[in-house]
């Protein structure tokens, strides 16, 4: 099925493709899920929303089966352990990070840089 036809124009094809308002039929349950997934995994009541606004001409029954998809999205993730509270004096504890190689050098050639933080002041 040809859906618009364009020239080429150096690298860029050009088209005039035809804006259509409405979103047309909409028979099976495979359909309504195609919609869930062209628009961004839609929820099922602003799917029924939609519906009630004409904008899915002949749906009946927008009602979706389990997408695996919106079922990962929506499981809870698994919070980091509560820490120990910090050092009660400066530099009893000093973290180090190591980055690096980078691709762009710097001015002085290095490739690597090395922070420290104090774990009381947090200062680096």
């Amino acid at each position: 099925m040809i859906v618009a036809r364009g020239t080429k124009c150096s690298n860029i094809y050009l088209t005039h493709a035809k804006i259509i308002k409405d979103v047309h039929v909409v028979e099976s349950t495979e359909k309504v899920e195609l919609w869930h997934k062209r628009l961004c995994h839609m929820s099922e009541k602003d799917t029924v929303k939609l519906c009630k606004s004409n904008v899915f001409s002949d749906m009946s029954n927008p009602h979706l089966n389990k997408c695996d998809h919106c079922f990962v999205e929506k499981k809870r993730k698994v919070s980091f352990e509560v820490h120990s509270p910090r050092r009660p004096e400066i530099l009893d504890l000093v973290h180090c990070h190591l980055c690096g190689p980078m691709k762009t050098r710097t001015i002085g050639g290095s490739v690597y840089f090395l922070s420290f933080v104090d774990d009381h002041s947090r200062k680096t």
